[in-house]
């Protein structure tokens, strides 16, 4: 009897994605995507490597275990590579507004008729500012303080109030103080 040695050797046909497109709503955030490389019959090919890329490195960044991290808003695409095989990832960065952070916690007045003005800006969920200014504002008490325009608060009696800022599309709060306080006699 004779024996034939039969040798197997799976090759990459394809790459399959855990995902299609991936998007970020916060600057540094970070996902992972897996790229499988498989055969003609959907077997994974366990010993071929697999490779990252970002065709825009301005937009987002990925290391060699497929972790990719959002640098700035816009669209890139991610690509998967296993020998000659490809495959691609839609990535979207599009910020989103969370809250409203300020300087301070409390604006405080120390003259009535004084002003200040709101430096408010909106931030995504893991704290980069959103682009986009102060554009309107509020007060809850007008006996204490009053809004003149949209990022200016002037002070009209002692008391406490709270100032409502929007930015971003996102309104925040703000402590505003007044006590007045004699300057001569």
């Amino acid at each position: 009897t004779a024996t034939v040695q039969v040798v197997v050797a799976q090759r990459v046909a394809a790459i399959r994605l855990d995902r299609d497109s991936v998007l970020f709503e916060s600057l540094n955030a970070v996902q992972d995507v897996r790229g499988t490389p498989i055969d003609r019959l959907g077997s994974p090919v366990s010993d071929a490597g697999v490779e990252y890329s970002v065709d825009d490195p301005s937009v987002a960044l990925v290391d060699a275990a497929g972790q990719v991290r959002a640098v700035a808003n816009g669209a890139a695409e991610l690509v998967i590579a296993s020998g000659a095989d490809t495959a691609r990832v839609a990535l979207r960065v599009m910020q989103r507004p969370v809250r409203v952070v300020f300087p301070s916690d409390t604006i405080r007045f120390d003259a009535l008729g004084d002003t200040a003005a709101l430096q408010g800006r909106a931030v995504d969920s893991l704290g980069s500012p959103v682009a986009g200014e102060v554009t309107g504002a509020s007060v809850s008490d007008s006996t204490v303080a009053q809004a003149m325009g949209p990022v200016t608060i002037r002070a009209l009696a002692n008391g406490a109030t709270t100032a409502a800022p929007t930015a971003s599309g996102i309104t925040g709060r703000v402590t505003v103080l007044v006590d007045q306080v004699a300057t001569s006699l």
